[in-house]
C-alpha cells in the first residue's frame, strides 16, 4: 500500500499548487506509523524542509505538523540519524515565522524531538 501512496504524494508535491502540497504533507505526516526504516522517507523529509521556505503559512504549517509527526513515531531513529538537522531547521523556522498556528505547532515539533 505505501508504494502506491507514496506515488500519488510524490504527484501532489510536483504540482505547484499549495492545497495539493499541503494534502501531500498531511499524508506524508502519517508515514512515521508505517515505515520501518526512516531512511525510506528521507525524500519527504527534505520535502517538508523545502516548504519551510513557503510563502503561504498553511503550507509552513503541513511541513512543521510532518515533522512533527514524523519525528515522534519514529523518535529514536530520527534522534540518531537527523536530531541535530532537525532542531537547527525548526530554530531557523522559528526565528523568523510570524504566524501564531505555525510558531504553536514548532513548539510541538520540538517537544516531539525531546
Amino acid at each position: 500500500m505505501l508504494p502506491k501512496v507514496k506515488r500519488n504524494v510524490d504527484q501532489l508535491l510536483s504540482m505547484q499548487i499549495w492545497s495539493y502540497q499541503y494534502v501531500a504533507m498531511m499524508v506524508v505526516a502519517q508515514f512515521g506509523e508505517y515505515v520501518e526504516e526512516v531512511g525510506e522517507i528521507r525524500g519527504y523529509i527534505d520535502a517538508a524542509f523545502g516548504l519551510f521556505a513557503a510563502d503561504n503559512p498553511k503550507l509552513r504549517y503541513a511541513a512543521v505538523h510532518a515533522i512533527g509527526l514524523i519525528s515522534d513515531e519514529c523518535k529514536a531513529d530520527i534522534d540518531k540519524l537527523y536530531g541535530e538537522e532537525f532542531m537547527r531547521r525548526l530554530w531557523e523556522l522559528l526565528a523568523r515565522e510570524n504566524c501564531p498556528r505555525v510558531v504553536s505547532h514548532i513548539l510541538c515539533a520540538f517537544s516531539n524531538l525531546v
